[in-house]
């Protein structure tokens, strides 16, 4: 009974002693109608919506807003400097529906109390400026950057015969989903784009078209989820894609280690569902089901102070209600991950050098120029051969003076052809 109770004591106090040093904040934006509608949807014309398409609805600001009250919450609570740049680094996807879920959250961590127009009484006193690059050049957070590498790996990829046998599994829902949209549907994310368009405009209490009750949601979501999981589906494939992003948080937790802050140091991301999507398939860590509005990844550095050392835990929420994030077991590590031991279980992504990986392969040939390059060399041989026969040959008496000395004055005229009247000098 003693050994319990002083177990207990020293449980206690060990946890009192472990703080949370850094943590990067990545979440999907809030609800709203990003979607690009089929041909043959009777909701096809954004005069149908109250919003515009991609942007952010109101219920989206509030489900972000109480989400960065919760984090301000969990990481402001006993800040010393509380809402300011010195601790907290903001990025978003450059399209209008994640830039407002990011002025959103900022405006519920650094105004939690502001129930009415908090996005405008934010902007009052903005202190967080949330840095955004063109999508077609972000490969931290968008991921859209292009990389000829990744191109590659991803078709290879999708010509295995896994991939072709698991999709061909779906070929008379792809006929029917391509017969009643009008669309050309042949692969997961087609599937999962029908599918999110019927889930917004079911959540929207919208009538969908009766075609749909054969298939939504049940006979869509599986599909549709396991699109998310492709992006990254290889280690080489989510090296190139998501390294980028987790390279950048382990050297945030690395310069967190080095500094020791008093305070928490906070990266906030602005992603979208497939940026969730990719991150937790590139750790391992994907449960197949489609990341939800505001589904949110917390990779948080730890110091034990009793044990005077790191560690990194990642907690999920996967719904879009406010309900504790869980934490995940990380591969070979649990939940409460030593931080050298997880930099070398994802060594894979950190090591990442994006620019020096995606152009590895920019200057070998490709298999058209190499044919070509050969035809030349080929044919340039072939030239030598032949001159190089009649020289030889006419050496040999087998042609006369006469004739060997026309055969030289013909290699000649094919090595300097004579310049013409009017021709410009070379």
């Amino acid at each position: 009974m003693h050994f319990l109770f002083y177990l207990f004591i020293h449980v206690s106090s060990s946890l009192a002693q472990v703080s949370i040093k850094y943590s990067a904040v990545l979440y999907s934006s809030g609800f709203n109608p990003s979607i690009k509608p089929y041909p043959t949807d009777p909701l096809r014309y954004e005069e149908a919506w109250p919003y515009k398409y991609s942007e952010l609805f109101e219920i989206g600001k509030r489900q972000h807003h109480a989400l960065g009250q919760w984090f301000g919450e969990r990481y402001l609570k006993e800040s010393l400097n509380g809402c300011t740049p010195v601790t907290i680094f903001a990025r978003s996807i450059d399209e209008d529906a994640f830039i407002k879920s990011a002025q959103a959250s900022l405006a519920g961590m650094c105004l939690p109390n502001v129930s009415n127009n908090f996005t405008n009484a934010y902007f009052s006193q903005q202190p967080i400026f949330i840095t955004t690059i063109p999508v077609k050049e972000d490969e931290i957070l968008a991921m859209k950057r292009v990389c000829p590498k990744y191109g590659k790996l991803r078709q290879e990829y999708l010509n295995t015969e896994p991939y072709k046998d698991g999709l061909n599994s779906y070929k008379e829902l792809l006929n029917y989903l391509s017969e009643h949209t009008n669309w050309t549907v042949e692969n997961y994310y087609d599937i999962n784009e029908i599918y999110n368009i019927l889930l917004i405009e079911d959540l929207y209490n919208l009538a969908l078209p009766n075609w749909t009750q054969a298939v939504f949601p049940q006979k869509l979501k599986e599909p549709a989820c396991h699109s998310y999981a492709l992006p990254s589906a290889t280690p080489s494939m989510a090296r190139l894609l998501v390294g980028p992003l987790i390279k950048e948080i382990v050297n945030n937790m690395s310069r967190a280690i080095t500094i020791m802050p008093s305070d928490v140091i906070l990266s906030v991301y602005s992603g979208s569902d497939n940026t969730i999507g990719n991150v937790l398939t590139a750790l391992d860590l994907f449960d197949g089901k489609c990341p939800p509005f505001i589904a949110t990844i917390l990779m948080e550095l730890l110091y034990d102070n009793y044990a005077n050392n790191f560690y990194v835990r990642i907690l999920y929420q996967n719904t879009s209600d406010m309900t504790e994030p869980y934490a995940m077991a990380i591969p070979n590590c649990g939940t409460l991950c030593d931080f050298t031991t997880f930099t070398e279980i994802y060594g894979h992504l950190i090591s990442v050098d994006w620019e020096a990986d995606c152009k590895e392969d920019e200057d070998f040939l490709t298999d058209l120029q190499i044919f070509l390059l050969l035809l030349c060399l080929f044919l340039l041989a072939l030239g030598f051969h032949c001159a190089y026969g009649l020289i030889y040959y006419s050496r040999r008496n087998f042609v006369s003076d006469e004739d060997f000395t026309g055969v030289v004055m013909m290699v000649e005229m094919f090595v300097h052809p004579p310049i013409m009247p009017g021709s410009p000098p070379e």
